[in-house]
């Protein structure tokens, strides 16, 4: 009878090797998944850090656009234009002839700086909230006044504090202004 036992063939996997397929898959889709959520946090904060950043040069690009236009700039408490280096302010006649100051002024904490712009309103803050400036690393100087055509610098430098990450920076620009500046003889 032994004889015509047919051979069965095993086909298949074992509990055992269903078991170790399905845990190495889990281990796998676990490490991706925490890999791809990871990813996504980093992409959101970079975002949100450049969100920041933008703003900052948008700040600096009106501030840039407003001094190219204008007149008149005079440093810090001074009250005849002047060349002036380091000066924590600037003030200028405006394009129709308003008076601005662009000022780095104490914030709320006392700890750092923020630039307001005054146009006859009172002082508004005009940097985010995010970016605290370095006041002993940053500043306006104006040169070439008033035998030439004024030179405005400015220079910024401080951080960026996004989500509990501080991100340093540096900017400077210069402008000159527009029209020429010819003194009366």
């Amino acid at each position: 009878m032994n004889k015509f036992k047919k051979k069965v063939k095993k086909n298949g996997f074992t509990l055992i090797e269903l078991m170790i397929a399905s845990m190495l898959f889990s281990v796998i889709m676990v490490v991706g998944i925490g890999a791809i959520i990871n990813v996504n946090k980093i992409h959101k904060n970079t975002q949100a850090l450049r969100t920041v950043i933008d703003n900052l040069h948008f700040v600096m690009e009106d501030m840039s656009r407003n001094l190219r236009l204008g007149n008149t700039y005079l440093c810090g408490s001074l009250t005849i234009p002047a060349n002036c280096s380091d000066s924590d302010s600037i003030s200028f006649k405006d394009v129709d002839g308003g008076d601005i100051t662009y000022a780095i002024t104490n914030d709320v904490s006392g700890a750092y700086f923020k630039i307001t712009k005054d146009n006859g309103e009172g002082p508004k803050e005009i940097t985010p909230a995010e970016v605290k400036i370095d006041y002993l690393k940053s500043g306006f100087t104006v040169a070439g006044y008033p035998s030439n055509q004024p030179m405005i610098t400015i220079r910024l430098n401080g951080v960026v504090s996004n989500q509990g990450v501080d991100s340093s920076f540096n900017v400077q620009t210069s402008v000159s202004q527009r029209t020429l500046n010819i003194p009366s003889s």
